[in-house]
């Protein structure tokens, strides 16, 4: 007779995705600012300012427009 152990693992995973909450971070106005201005992603993350091919690389990426370089 087969396993149906998988069964159990999956109506476990299924309960536990249920009681799952986000916790909203104290960081949160951090992370906004992250996600609008490039500059202060490169520096909150590498800890130092974006170079300036890199923003370059980001101007096209966001607009999609061939840059010089």
């Amino acid at each position: 007779m087969p396993s149906h152990l998988h069964l159990a693992y999956r109506r476990n995973a299924q309960a536990a995705a249920k009681k799952h909450k986000v916790r909203k971070s104290d960081k949160e106005e951090l992370f906004e600012k992250a996600r609008e201005d490039f500059g202060f992603f490169c520096e909150y993350v590498a800890d130092k300012p974006p170079a300036t091919h890199h923003k370059d690389w980001h101007r096209q990426l966001v607009t999609n427009e061939n840059s010089s370089c």
